[in-house]
Parts: C-alpha cells; structure tokens; sequence
C-alpha cells in the first residue's frame, strides 16, 4: 500500500497551535468589538430614556393648556401626607394612559385597595431602559407598588428651610393650585421639570406596598414630600471642611448625593436625581426640552436649574 508523503498529511487540516492561534485571533477580535456594541445598545437605551423625558416634558405643556397651571405635585386634597397620588398621575391622560388614570380614585388614600390597579402598575414612559430594576422584593404583604425611573424636580435641597423652590409648589388643602409659567421666572427653558432616579442601593432600597406605603423605595405613582420629590440635596452653603467625595463603602449615604458624587446634606435626604447612565443624569425641562446633566456639574449651576425663581445666570451645560 503507498503511503501519502508528510506534507500531503499536514495539508489535509489544521495543527494545534494553528487551531489555538485563531482562537486567540478569534476571542481578540470579540474583546475589541464588545465594548463598542455595547456603547452602541447604551446610546440606544438613553436615546429612549430621553424620548420619555421628552414626552414627560410635551404632556406637561398640554396638560397646562387644559387645565392653565402646572400640575401638581399631588392629586387628591388629604394636606400634608404622603398617602396620596402625584404629579406622575395626573399627567397619565396626556400620555396615552387614559384608562389607567381612570381607575384611580381621587377620593381615596393612594393605599387604598380600589386604587391598586393605578399604584402597582408599571407605566413604560415612566422607565428608563438602562435603569436596574429593583432587586428585593416590597415591604409588607400587599401587593408592590409599581416602580419607575423619574422623579419631579421639587427643591434645591430638603431639610429646614428646604421650601419646594422648583418647578412644583406647595399644595395648600382648601386651596386651588395655581403655579403657572407666569412664576418660572428664570425661563422654563433653565428650569428643571423631572429628572432620573435609579434603584442603586439594594438593602435600602425594598419596593413600597399598599400596606407599607411610607417606606423610602421610590414608586412613580407617590406624591407629596420626601419619598417622591427630587431635590438637589445641597444646602445654599456647604458646611466648612465637609469633603466633597463620598465613601463609595458607604451605601446609605448615597441617598442624598446627586448621582452618587456629592457629600450628602442634610443628615434626612432621601431622595435626589442620578441615573445607570455614565457620567450623568438626564431632565427635562419645563419648556419640553432635555438636558444632560454631568455628574460633576457645579454644585451652583445644579441648584440655579432647580430654582423657578432664582434670578441665577446659568451658563450652557
């Protein structure tokens, strides 16, 4: 029998260190692209996020030429709780959300079972794509409030003194709500209207449910007060000495920094603005516009978009 010389047989398929070599070559090649398809799917999640905002931000306008003031912070005449809808609710029929504002009763409790179709819903526009859902399960037995990725812009910061200053008044029971354009005095084109908010702190951060409405995990449906009202979390003037880079150990403290950068003040800030996006947050503005906001944006610049009345010259972003 005639036996094939060497180099035929070493033709008729690949070595070892060939096979490994182009595997090499191979995982190369994936390691290269990888970081640029995902780039390319996160620009495509924040370009969602921003036409969200955007709608936010259009709903609002068209809910002011119904109605001819801003909405509200909170629906519903119960005074100074937190057990009642906010603003996020009655904007719903100027989001294509008819159906579910309708089944919301005004005249209940926002813990109240008949309004639990509304409060454990999920509303898309109110997501941001690259938001990590939750990761704990609610607090209480009742059924998981629905949770979401905007907060209104409230306040420049929360504490004493911390009166809403944003694009949202106070609501006075007895009193027809009146905040309109005419009162965003430094232009609603600088004025921030909803901003992001992520659920980046895992132990702290337990969905709210119909029986354990007050605990701190944001649910787009609550109004009112600190769980639902964002806010920069910055005193006019910080205190002296206090650092300005927070302890990345220290996952409580986070609360109160916007975008997890910013040393928390007061010592009772729950709930201020950031975002799964790299390197800020995004808002919409009053005027139906949106920005973003650079995690190192100035501490003055951040609390002047805030303010509907502060007579601040902010500068382009």
């Amino acid at each position: 029998m005639e036996r094939k010389p060497a180099t035929d047989r070493a033709a008729a398929g690949f070595t070892l260190v060939e096979l490994l070599v182009v595997i090499a070559i191979i995982g190369i090649l994936i390691a290269l692209l990888l970081p640029a398809v995902q780039a390319a799917r996160e620009a495509a999640r924040r370009c969602s996020c921003r036409v969200n905002l955007k709608q936010v931000g259009l709903a609002t306008q068209n809910f002011f030429d119904t109605n001819r003031h801003l909405p509200p912070p909170k629906a519903g005449d119960f005074g100074a709780t937190e057990d009642h809808g906010g603003a996020l609710i009655v904007l719903l029929p100027y989001l294509e959300e008819g159906s579910l504002y309708d089944t919301y009763d005004v005249s209940q409790l926002l813990s109240a079972p008949a309004n639990a179709p509304i409060t454990t819903a999920v509303v898309e526009t109110y997501l941001c794509p690259s938001m990590r859902p939750p990761v704990l399960g609610p607090v209480g037995t009742a059924p998981a409030f629905g949770y979401g990725s905007y907060l209104i812009s409230t306040r420049t910061y929360f504490g004493a003194g911390g009166n809403p200053d944003g694009a949202f008044a106070r609501v006075t029971p007895g009193k027809p709500y009146s905040l309109g354009f005419k009162d965003i005095t430094d232009g609603s084109s600088k004025t921030f209207l909803i901003g992001e908010i992520n659920y980046a702190f895992e132990s702290k951060e337990r969905i709210p449910s119909i029986d354990s409405y007050n605990e701190h995990g944001f649910a787009w449906a609550k109004g009112y007060w600190l769980h639902a009202w964002g806010h920069m979390s910055t005193p006019p003037e910080a205190p002296p000495g206090e650092p300005d880079i927070f302890t990345p150990g220290d996952r409580e403290a986070l609360y109160g920094l916007f975008n997890n950068n910013k040393t928390r003040y007061p010592s009772d800030s729950h709930r201020t603005f950031r975002s799964d996006h790299a390197g800020g947050v995004q808002f919409a503005m009053l005027d139906g516009s949106v920005r973003f906001v650079p995690t190192d944006t100035d501490v003055n610049v951040r609390r002047a978009l805030v303010t509907r009345a502060g007579d601040e010259v902010v500068e382009a972003l």
